[in-house]
């Protein structure tokens, strides 16, 4: 069973909160000004080594209800242990599956195999209370919010590019197969609008003006009608599921869009043979953001980087392409864009225009279950559960071991463990807490030696080392700090620092800013004075803000648990 991240409370403290918290803190680390913890503005940007492969498993190739896994469309949506996904391109129909657990393996014949859809398959599409009077029939998004199934959809060949329709609402996604069916209503931003939605952190909301995006991109037919790169739009969620009105509009706030006359690359064949950022072939199948980091993700597949992209042509293997298609056949990979969201909140605030942001980090996208016989498998698809900080995704056509005539697709999942914060409770609920120990007052204070050292959370093995040396009595906390302080993960992060640079170093690690001018004069002069690193970095670890940033458990022995100097039974009286 995969363990996930441990989570991590928001990084604003509510306003009634603050001075309290920063008066507490005084009497720890020295005089600071009031501050909230990390600003959205401040937090740190992923890159692809963040990505940490969790697991995947299989879905069974039969036929349910309405359609089959084969040949799947590939958008999706985790919600509390079940995958809403969507089966047969021909059908865009939607059922619901019990995820088994995740098996840390790249061998399909490893995987666990989901049980018969819980839900089977059921048409949508042919069921919206105004009808489908312009012919929408692919799924490009689904979003689980407050017990319904919102859904965007787009027509596959739109030649006249006129198409407003984007979005419909499952009113209970308990009865796929019977609820009402609400819509097709019309987001501000049409096709471009209509692939998938996901959930805004809490800590962007307010800044990008709403509580979910959504973005779709070229990669269609009719290049005139779509966005000529990844897009996003802020909505409000609840705008969505309180229509009601067939045809309403939904606003939207634009925040990444480029038109075909301001495309994300402009060299869109590749003719030059340096166009490593978008073509032709690109198309992104889902953004979202990691709470706790400053990046939109968009992720989906492009080609023709390297040989160039042709139409109709016929490929040095003697494939003759009915589209565009690369003219090396293998020419093609799974493909990754992140955006600084401090971009998007200029274009949001009109400082700046949606189509002059660039990604500050793009590239290929190694994901695992690339068949021989195809040589690549797309990204059809993905999902972010807040709760656990997991990213699913869908690889079309994966799973060659499902029989001659069948190719569902396999369930990837990924996790960002060096993200601090990167799951966020939902509604008041708490995450899965992989540092579950029964003593979390003990415990707890090994996590935030990690958060103040090192910016982050510990890994699952790393941490119960440190645990068993601490419940054995064989280390103790101030021994770990003193450790961590020198260790060669801190070397390698933040080279040698002079006393002065360290002490900023573990303000911006738990507080989330650069120190003020007399708190680092407060902290140098002790250190001056002879405390050691490790004994200030224990101070930081153990202040009252990093425990209500951490969402961990105050130490049980006072502060810094410095009483504990033997083993002791965690979770016995």
């Amino acid at each position: 069973m995969t363990l996930h991240r441990y989570s991590l409370m928001r990084r604003h403290l509510r306003s009634t909160g603050i001075a309290t918290a920063a008066c507490a803190l005084a009497s720890v680390i020295g005089p600071v000004p009031v501050a909230s913890a990390a600003t959205s503005e401040s937090l740190p940007l992923l890159s692809i080594e963040d990505f940490e492969y969790a697991g995947a498993f299989a879905l069974p190739a039969g036929e349910f209800g309405d359609s089959s896994m084969n040949y799947s469309e590939g958008p999706l949506e985790y919600h509390d242990g079940s995958l809403f996904i969507v089966g047969h391109n021909h059908h865009n129909a939607i059922a619901e599956f019990e995820v088994p657990a995740l098996v840390n393996s790249t061998s399909i014949g490893d995987l666990n195999t989901a049980d018969d859809p819980v839900q089977p398959f059921s048409t949508v599409l042919d069921r919206p209370t105004g009808g489908n009077e312009q012919g929408s029939n692919r799924i490009g998004g689904l979003e689980f919010h407050d017990g319904q199934l919102i859904v965007n959809a787009y027509e596959y060949y739109d030649a006249p590019a006129n198409n407003t329709d984007t979005t419909l609402v499952i009113r209970n996604a308990d009865l796929l197969g019977s609820s009402r069916v609400d819509g097709f209503f019309a987001l501000d931003g049409a096709a471009a609008a209509s692939g998938w939605m996901t959930q805004i952190p809490e800590a962007w909301q307010e800044a990008l003006g709403g509580s979910h995006l959504v973005g779709h991109s070229s990669g269609i037919p009719i290049i005139s009608r779509a966005t000529v790169g990844p897009s996003a739009y802020a909505i409000d969620a609840d705008d969505v599921t309180a229509t009601s009105v067939p045809g309403s509009p939904l606003a939207t706030n634009r925040l990444l869009e480029f038109s075909l006359q301001d495309p994300l690359a402009t060299d869109l064949a590749n003719e030059s043979g340096t166009n490593d950022m978008w073509t032709h072939l690109s198309r992104a199948r889902f953004g979202f953001i990691v709470p706790g980091s400053g990046t939109y993700v968009t992720i989906g597949h492009s080609g023709g980087h390297n040989s160039g992209v042709g139409y109709k042509i016929t490929q040095d293997d003697g494939n003759v392409c009915g589209g565009y298609c690369p003219f090396e056949a293998d020419d093609n990979s799974n493909y990754y864009w992140m955006w600084d969201l401090n971009d998007l909140v200029a274009v949001g605030n009109g400082d700046v225009e949606a189509h002059t942001v660039r990604p500050y980090a793009s590239g290929e996208f190694a994901v695992p279950f690339q068949t021989d016989d195809t040589g690549f498998n797309a990204i059809g698809g993905g999902s972010f559960d807040m709760e656990t900080g997991t990213l699913y995704l869908s690889i079309l056509a994966a799973n060659d071991e499902a029989g001659t005539y069948s190719n569902p697709p396999i369930i990837a999942a990924y996790t960002f463990p060096s993200i601090a914060g990167s799951a966020e409770p939902q509604d008041g609920g708490s995450t899965t807490n992989p540092f579950a120990t029964g003593c979390e007052d003990h415990s707890d204070s090994i996590v935030r030696l990690y958060v103040a050292a090192f910016g982050r959370s510990p890994e699952p093995d790393g941490f119960r080392y440190w645990f068993d040396e601490y419940v054995d009595g064989e280390k103790s906390l101030p021994w770990m700090a003193q450790f961590f302080s020198s260790s060669d993960e801190f070397r390698s992060r933040y080279g040698a620092p002079s006393d002065r640079a360290f002490v900023n170093q573990l303000y911006v690690n738990t507080l989330g800013r650069d120190s003020d001018a007399q708190g680092l004069d407060f902290w140098t002069e002790r250190m001056a004075g002879g405390m050691s690193r490790g004994d200030a970095l224990l101070m930081f670890a153990e202040s009252t803000e990093n425990i209500a940033n951490t969402g961990t458990a105050q130490p049980a022995l006072g502060a810094f648990n410095r009483g504990l100097d033997g083993p002791f039974n965690c979770g016995q009286p």
